[in-house]
């Protein structure tokens, strides 16, 4: 890969990785045991829950199953509400990496291709820790079901390939971070489930609005960074976006790296709307209770 002047070199980067990664690990361990504090809260809304679908009426044989699915299910809650915890955590500290990055940093924006500086460094070092540690995480879940994890586990792969590929080659964090800013995304979404869980019903107004920031949040944070990249480069390298994109300007992006951007942004689309048409769709619904079937799956 070459080189460029805009590339931040400094002694013990080392030391600063590892210091990185220890630090990220330790936030996170704190963060899953702290948040065990909140299993009351979980545990009370599932009773609630199951009060709610008529428990007394069942003979004691199939009471007795039916809590011992319960307790199942409230394990895999539990589990499942300390690890959105973490990755709460996680995900606001990246975007505020990533925000910094796209737009405050001097170094990476002194050449949009292939600029890189410690800050962006730490920051790639800090997200591969973030995906590694989630992906442990859900395949230890005890109710994640097969199809979910599976699908969140090549994402956290594809995006651990690529944050250790950057923190590797050192160049090019403006890029990276209009890719890893969608992360964003996952701040209301871990807020929304919260509520949800907490509450015990969907479709309450604060469930809505949470829903309706969900989306506006997914359309700054993964459908607009990609196009926003393109022009940013092109306008420094004063080219227009056909050259750029089509007519062979590959000293600045490669090929290859802008069909792996439209790879990433086709789903990102995609799934944006999605997401645009169920909140759409939940405009005038009550709030209900959601159906939890005995030994359900977290999602």
């Amino acid at each position: 890969m070459p080189r460029t002047d805009v590339v931040e070199e400094w002694p013990q980067r080392e030391q600063v990785e590892l210091t990185t990664a220890v630090a990220a690990l330790a936030l996170f361990y704190l963060t899953f045991h702290i948040s065990s504090r909140l299993h009351a809260v979980v545990r009370d809304a599932v009773a609630k829950h199951s009060s709610d679908k008529g428990n007394n009426s069942r003979g004691g044989d199939q009471k007795n199953a039916d809590d011992d699915a319960a307790v199942v299910v409230v394990a895999g809650m539990v589990f499942e509400w300390r690890r959105r915890a973490v990755a709460l955590v996680a995900h606001l500290i990246s975007t505020a990496f990533n925000v910094y990055l796209c737009w405050f940093d001097q170094t990476g924006r002194a050449d949009l291709v292939t600029g890189y500086s410690r800050v962006a460094h730490v920051a790639f070092v800090f997200g591969a820790a973030m995906y590694i540690v989630d992906t442990a995480l859900i395949v230890a879940h005890p109710r994640k079901g097969r199809r979910t994890r599976i699908v969140w586990v090549v994402h956290h792969v594809v995006a651990i390939t690529f944050l250790l590929m950057m923190r590797h080659y050192r160049m090019g964090s403006f890029p990276a971070a209009c890719f890893m800013i969608s992360s964003a995304t996952h701040i209301p979404s871990n807020l929304r489930w919260f509520e949800q869980t907490a509450s015990g019903l969907k479709c309450t107004r604060r469930d809505k609005v949470i829903g309706w920031v969900n989306m506006v949040t997914f359309f700054v944070a993964a459908v607009l960074p990609i196009p926003y990249m393109f022009v940013a480069i092109a306008e420094q390298k004063r080219i227009s976006i056909r050259s750029l994109l089509l007519d062979g300007e590959f000293e600045h992006i490669h090929r290859k790296c802008i069909a792996g951007s439209a790879l990433i942004y086709v789903p990102h689309v995609l799934l944006f709307v999605r997401i645009a048409h169920r909140e759409i769709g939940r405009i005038g619904k009550a709030p209900y209770v959601p159906s939890r079937r005995r030994g359900a799956k977290t999602d």
